[in-house]
């Protein structure tokens, strides 16, 4: 993390923590409310502490002190919620901001976020392949005999996976990579896809088992490709927790000053010193 987000956020930790310092005091404040409330509870019963002496006099006004301690605790209690709600709207509004601060101006955050976009356009694709393998493997209705459409899916599916194909590839190798480079420098093995499979695929008996093992392919790929994205999306959260901590933890904390030391008397001036009389 650099000082260009430090200055960004400079504003946004105040806040946080005049929040987080706003419930402390709230919360002695509350403590406070108990303790006097404790005290006022002594000495009164059930009636004092239902009614507030309604019906009975109350010459030492023991009811009255239950009463306002009473309500002191209620308003206690409320600044507290109230500080607590003004503290997680501050905790949200800091992690939004610190997110967009570290977007911009921190690179590997940058390519950690990159990465997980890289992976999400692989999934996507996959699941489009899918799509059309499954199209292609369709088969007619038990009930019907013969299905005169069948053949026309069945090339128009094997048309765009054989247009897609390239690009999976590529899109799943780019993820992968991508995510490795991100993370630990590493590369790891890469996923193939056998695209020779849908070459010469004529009538749809034929391709079904071709098909079916490219539609195998495409799931191992599918799930490399979410264990990269699930190690990229956790490897963001944790450079985003350390951010915070480094940024909380280099907040200035106010501590009280130092006892000031007395001061130190100047010395009493010193009495000049009589000279002897001249001898006579």
């Amino acid at each position: 993390m650099n000082d260009r987000v430090r200055a960004l956020m400079a504003t946004h930790l105040t806040a946080l923590c005049n929040a987080q310092a706003g419930i402390k005091d709230a919360k002695r404040e509350r403590d406070e409310a108990d303790r006097r409330l404790a005290e006022s509870a002594d000495g009164t019963d059930w009636v004092d502490r239902s009614f507030f002496a309604v019906f009975r006099n109350d010459d030492d006004g023991r009811a009255h002190r239950y009463r306002e301690a009473s309500r002191a605790r209620r308003r206690a209690m409320a600044e507290v919620r109230k500080r607590e709600q003004l503290a997680r709207r501050a905790d949200q509004s800091f992690g939004k901001e610190l997110e967009k601060a570290l977007a911009r101006h921190d690179e590997h955050y940058r390519a950690l976020k990159g990465a997980i976009r890289e992976c999400d356009g692989a999934l996507r694709q996959c699941r489009a392949m899918t799509k059309h393998l499954e199209a292609a493997l369709q088969r007619p209705k038990p009930a019907t005999k013969q299905d005169p459409m069948r053949e026309r899916r069945f090339h128009e599916a094997i048309t765009r996976a054989r247009r897609e194909a390239p690009k999976l590839q590529r899109a799943i190798h780019t993820a992968i990579r991508t995510v490795d480079l991100a993370i630990d420098q590493r590369l790891s093995d890469p996923v193939r896809l056998d695209v020779a499979l849908l070459k010469d695929l004529a009538q749809p008996d034929e391709a079904e088992r071709p098909l079916r093992t490219l539609k195998g392919q495409v799931t191992a790929a599918i799930t490399t490709v979410t264990r990269h994205r699930g190690r990229a999306e956790h490897a963001r959260q944790v450079a985003l927790t350390r951010a915070r901590n480094a940024l909380i933890e280099r907040e200035p904390r106010s501590e009280p000053p130092p006892p000031r030391e007395p001061r130190s008397e100047p010395p009493p001036p010193r009495e000049p010193r009589s000279e002897p009389p001249p001898a006579a």
